[in-house]
């Protein structure tokens, strides 16, 4: 294990709940949410490396989860080691439709307890010690399925879909094209609209001992 200036060992570095809060506010500021051609949707959404987001400084303004999710790992890397960074994805089952989606998230060990960094949805970030949940479980959507890969076996030049064989995850390309299919179908002016005016950044953060949660709006300076 390497040491650092103050003494430090490798693999107790580690960030603060509001630390993190703080990047992932700024980090949504940065990663410009627009709407996109459908045929951009069709070849880019899923596809397109860690390193190619970052680059293009953009992301679709719905299922944002891959994009930001998969860009904040990277972020993290420069401060908590990989090994203690993890990314989880959930498959799951719409109750009203029967249609099958997916969701991303970021468990980091670095913390004890383990924290999760969970975007949500929208500009919405959620941040909590313990297990990952996702509050629509058993309300909307079904779970099938749970997978996870350490932060040190991911690559900037990694996509979502080169992760998910990572993982183990067979996705059948009908489900992903029906994914794809229903992001096209609500990519509409008006549903860009909406967004634009009923999303501001919000970062919430809860802790095992506590009830109270706190906001951090928009981008927060040190």
């Amino acid at each position: 294990m390497l040491r650092h200036e103050r003494g430090t060992l490798e693999s107790e570095k580690t960030l603060s709940h509001e630390k993190i809060g703080k990047m992932a506010s700024s980090h949504l500021e940065t990663l410009k949410k627009v709407r996109r051609e459908n045929e951009k949707i069709q070849n880019e959404v899923g596809r397109r490396t860690i390193s190619e987001i970052l680059t293009s400084g953009e992301t679709f303004y719905m299922g944002a989860c891959i994009d930001t999710t998969l860009t904040f790992l990277q972020k993290l890397k420069e401060h908590i080691p990989t090994q203690k960074l993890e990314i989880g994805c959930e498959l799951l089952k719409q109750k009203e439709t029967g249609n099958l989606t997916f969701h991303l998230f970021l468990t980091d060990h670095s913390n004890t307890p383990q924290r999760v960094i969970d975007f949500v949805g929208n500009n919405f970030v959620s941040i909590y010690e313990g297990d990952y949940q996702n509050p629509q479980e058993g309300k909307k959507v079904t779970q099938l399925g749970k997978f996870s890969i350490s932060g040190d076996k991911i690559e900037k030049s990694d996509s979502f879909l080169t992760i998910a064989e990572k993982m183990g995850i067979h996705l059948p390309p009908e489900l992903f094209q029906a994914y794809l299919a229903k992001l096209q179908d609500d990519n509409t002016p008006a549903n860009f609209e909406h967004f634009k005016q009923n999303s501001p950044i919000n970062i919430k953060i809860k802790r095992q001992k506590s009830t109270t949660e706190e906001a951090v709006l928009g981008v927060v300076k040190d």
